[in-house]
């Protein structure tokens, strides 16, 4: 046999190997949602700022060209994967809340108690699993900021733009008076089922 045949018998199981390997990483980053947001600089910043001027037009009563967009699926239902902020907002079976400036201002208590001083820096070992999903954004589509929730073996997690935090009561009492409890869905117990 040729040192050329020896060399490929040898080596094309190692290249079948890492290109396998490749594949694992590229898919588990994907489907269980890896987030790059966590090592990135200043990422905590932003957030504490974007938050920080969404509190600032509350202050100001400057709510009419702001709304407030939730997607929520049933907390407790299960996956094959882990569920991105993309795979939330995009599967026929989320629902969709949107919720114009006149009826947020019947909620501004709620609204006044967003600052960056709920913001607790967090870093979970868990991959992102979004069950909820809501943005404040300007009329015209502008991001001031949003926020993603789930549980993982029993702990509530947050996203607020991309940046974890620690669990605070607001982030649920904000949507709270916009999701119905009814059958499907029970926002109450799943909050209620990590203050238990």
């Amino acid at each position: 046999m040729s040192i050329k045949k020896r060399l490929v018998l040898i080596f094309s199981p190692i290249i079948v190997l890492i290109v396998i390997g490749m594949g694992v990483l590229v898919a588990f980053g994907g489907v269980y949602g890896i987030r790059a947001a966590r090592i990135i600089p200043g990422g905590e910043m932003r957030a504490r700022n974007a938050v920080n001027r969404f509190a600032e037009r509350v202050e100001q009563d400057r709510l009419d060209d702001v709304r407030l967009v939730i997607y929520y699926r049933n907390p407790f239902s299960t996956s094959r994967i882990f569920i991105t902020v993309d795979h939330l907002t995009e599967e026929w079976h989320t629902k969709k809340i949107i919720v114009e400036g006149d009826a947020l201002r019947e909620h501004i208590d709620t609204l006044r108690q967003v600052n960056s001083d709920i913001l607790m820096p967090n870093r979970s070992q868990y991959g992102l699993n979004a069950r909820i999903y809501y943005i404040f954004e300007t009329t015209d589509g502008r991001r001031i900021f949003d926020v993603a929730m789930w549980m993982w073996d029993s702990n509530l997690n947050v996203l607020v733009n991309n940046r974890e935090f620690e669990w605070n009561d607001v982030f649920a009492d904000i949507i709270m008076p916009f999701i119905p409890d009814d059958g499907d869905f029970s926002l109450s117990a799943f909050i209620g089922m990590e203050r238990s």
